[in-house]
């Protein structure tokens, strides 16, 4: 599997290689790719030039630049000798809006008085305008190849450079990034949960030119803080006959020490050694510091809330958690009744973020009380009331927030979002009040005075987010640069695991055996392998679906009842993917759970023209007691 691996990864980079050589030519030389269009087949021409011509006219504002590529394929359809200078004469009677020189093509010459400014031609170059005709031919082959190398790099540093949060990525093929077309492409991946983008951050670097292959750490175009980088030394540059996935793999190793000091001097400024006196050291955890601030993270199902009880629970005893399950016993009931323990001792408070939830219920605003309007203070002003109250740093306070994601996070935390860092709390270093808008509003007219509020320096504030709802990314990127992100994903050895204690506690025929439960662990794998593959990671299905399904009955009744909804909504409406998922239904082998319809409709129509026939999601409503045997077929598990 390995080698199969590195064969593709070898195969993707030489023919992105030879594109590149391909396109360098043709960005210094357009005519000679004006020569590799006219070689073209008929119906590929036919093909581009129908595509291109369907922006012309639109909205009466015709596309000029897909219009002279229609142009172009139109003439060598009509074996009209083109030369590159065609474009130029183009672009001169298109400024000068000349419509006589257009009669062969009335929409656009009736659109040509409203096609708008004629800079809109500066920027473009012959090669800029030709070279899309050529990517056309290639682009499926091209995509593919960048998606092997991107997911080859992706696997090495999910395993081998490990960064809280997860990696992100950034690639540009020969389309440039300004689709002014390129002969390089390049592959940017960066720490999700630090940064918006790849140009914000410090990145793990591949360029692929016709020259040479470029690797190792690039500095982003908005990153200005200083820093000890240096591209000489940082970024490896070598001729592709001497290229590997490994001596790539092998830099990056080497130099990722100080890829990560490059982001921390961006994401925390302050040095070490600038520590004030007084100022206490964090906790280590694991290695690495315990911060204030958490947000587990990943698609539904995963457990994340269920997690939390455990986490508030350390946190409270120890200021430090544990998010490796397969390192230590963990004893649940346990965790439940020291749970609801500290929740009565009012050390931890839950509530749940909705679109509708305001500052005025989270920090302060007015409320109706005896028929009065009063200022209240709204649910977490008064958790941290409370503990400055008690007015003992030792002992730790957990605030939870379920589905952090699903409330607007500026309008909530308002200026709060300044004041949760841990430098800023009290007795902090960089410790800052706020002073509560509401007060500091009224206070001439309601005779009230200024309340200043500043978070205490044993608050944990830890959060739960579905990225099926909202990728990190699309997070607030303050809120991002003040969390530390935890991913929880699925994880098929939770279902085994619970489900043989089930076993072993109950008894009847129908009862999963160990072999069952090996086959649904393996199903369950592929299934969140080709979802990640036809959608992404933050959509795959959770494990606690399955944690009670010890029976067909059961299986079924999960599967139909929240995980096939579920996978409508993701897939909605696009049954080729649906179908590529969950497997197109054989009637006789009794496999697959989508079902084309065609045949059931092939008499409504006459003949002519292709339609999308409905589909729909086959209910193996009379085999229930063998459901699990034809679940394990459809994804191939034996």
């Amino acid at each position: 599997m390995i080698i199969m691996e590195e064969l593709n990864f070898k195969n993707a980079i030489l023919s992105l290689y030879n594109f590149a050589i391909d396109f360098k030519r043709f960005e210094e030389d357009p005519a000679t790719l004006v020569d590799v269009i006219r070689k073209f087949s008929k119906e590929e021409i036919e093909k581009q030039a129908q595509g291109f011509s369907n922006y012309i006219g639109k909205s009466n504002q015709p596309f000029v630049i897909n219009f002279i590529r229609y142009v172009i394929l139109d003439k060598i359809l009509k074996n009209i000798k083109v030369s590159v200078n065609i474009i130029n004469e183009l672009i001169e009677n298109i400024d000068n809006v000349n419509q006589d020189y257009f009669n062969e093509y009335p929409r656009f010459r009736d659109a040509l008085p409203n096609r708008g400014e004629k800079a809109i031609m500066a920027q473009w170059t012959e090669f800029a305008i030709l070279y899309q005709i050529y990517y056309n031919l290639h682009k499926n082959e091209i995509k593919k190849n960048m998606n092997i190398v991107q997911n080859s790099i992706l696997n090495f540093l999910k395993t081998e450079v490990l960064i809280m949060g997860g990696w992100a990525a950034k690639i540009t093929d020969f389309k440039g990034p300004r689709n002014f077309g390129a002969s390089h492409v390049w592959f940017s991946f960066y720490p999700e949960k630090d940064f918006a983008n790849h140009k914000e951050a410090f990145q793990i670097f591949l360029r692929i030119s016709s020259k040479h292959i470029q690797y190792g750490i690039a500095k982003g175009s908005d990153v200005s803080i200083d820093t000890d980088y240096d591209p000489t030394k940082h970024l490896e540059k070598v001729n592709f006959e001497d290229f590997t996935l490994d001596k790539m793999k092998s830099f990056i190793i080497e130099v990722f020490s100080d890829f990560k000091k490059f982001n921390q001097a961006i994401t925390l400024p302050v040095k070490e050694g600038t520590k004030e006196e007084g100022e206490e050291k964090p906790e280590e955890i694991n290695g690495s510091f315990t911060p204030k601030n958490i947000i587990l993270y990943g698609p539904p199902g995963t457990g994340k809330t269920f997690l939390t009880k455990k986490i508030a629970v350390e946190l409270i005893e120890k200021n430090k958690y544990n998010l490796n399950l397969e390192s230590e016993e963990v004893d649940w009931d346990e965790i439940k009744k020291k749970y609801k323990k500290y929740k009565e001792k009012n050390q931890i408070k839950i509530i749940t973020f909705h679109q509708a939830y305001s500052y005025e219920e989270f920090i302060q605003g007015y409320r109706y009380k005896d028929d009065k309007v009063i200022l209240s203070d709204g649910i977490f002003k008064q958790f941290v009331d409370s503990i400055q109250n008690e007015g003992d740093w030792k002992r730790a306070f957990v605030f939870i927030i379920d589905e952090i994601n699903r409330g607007n996070i500026s309008k909530i935390f308002g200026e709060i979002i300044t004041i949760i860092e841990e430098d800023k709390r009290l007795n902090a270093p960089n410790e800052t009040e706020v002073i509560l808008p509401f007060t500091k509003a009224t206070k001439a007219e309601e005779n009230l005075e200024e309340q200043k509020f500043i978070l205490p320096p044993n608050l944990y504030i830890l959060g739960t987010m579905n990225t099926a709802d909202r990728s990190i990314a699309l997070l607030d990127i303050a809120l991002r640069r003040r969390f530390h992100f935890e991913g929880i994903y699925p994880d098929s050895n939770i279902i085994a695991n619970e489900l043989t204690t089930l076993k072993d506690e109950h008894e009847g025929d129908d009862i999963f055996t160990e072999d069952d439960i090996e086959k649904i662990q393996k199903a369950f794998d592929k299934l969140n392998k080709r979802i990640e593959v036809l959608l992404d990671r933050d959509h795959m299905i959770g494990h606690s679906y399955f944690l009670k399904t010890i029976t067909s009955q059961a299986f079924y009744s999960v599967w139909y009842g929240k995980i096939i909804p579920l996978l409508n909504e993701y897939f909605y409406n696009d049954w080729e993917k649906l179908k590529i998922l969950l497997g197109e239904y054989n009637e006789i082998e009794k496999t697959g759970f989508i079902q084309d319809l065609k045949t059931e409709y092939k008499d409504i129509f006459k003949e002519g023209g292709e339609i999308d026939y409905p589909h729909k999601i086959i209910e193996y409503k009379e085999d229930k007691a063998q459901f699990l045997d034809i679940f394990c077929r459809t994804f191939d598990i034996e």
